[in-house]
């Protein structure tokens, strides 16, 4: 009878010990994907300034779109604009975006540049 206790005090154990380790992979495993999710964002939006600084040098009204030449999953799509209420006001409106966790993922930005001597 006191084999059977301690058979089934074993059981029992070993059940609670599986159960606290797969919460711990789990856990684990959410962690990792949040790093790696912080990371793409945080490469979307040097990417996005980068890109900015880059119209900015030379402005001119229309969209275009590509890819990042180092970051082969990051593209990006820029709308730029002429405001009709202030002559020389441009509105740059920038998506950078990247596949993440099976689906698209986005980050737009959009910066206003007083730059008077651009032609519209």
């Amino acid at each position: 009878m006191k084999k059977a206790f301690i058979l089934l005090e074993l059981m029992l154990a070993v059940a609670i010990l599986s159960i606290g380790l797969l919460s711990l992979t789990n856990i684990f495993s959410i962690s990792l994907s949040a790093a790696r999710s912080s990371e793409n964002y945080f490469t979307a939006s040097l990417l996005s300034e980068k890109k900015i600084e880059e119209i900015q040098q030379e402005v001119s009204e229309g969209t275009e779109e590509g890819e990042f030449e180092d970051y082969p999953h990051f593209s990006w799509q820029s709308e730029v604009v002429p405001c009709e209420e202030i002559k020389g006001l441009w509105i740059i409106k920038l998506t950078v975006s990247w596949r993440e966790r099976g689906g698209e993922t986005e980050e737009s930005i959009v910066k206003y540049l007083y730059k008077p001597e651009a032609n519209v």
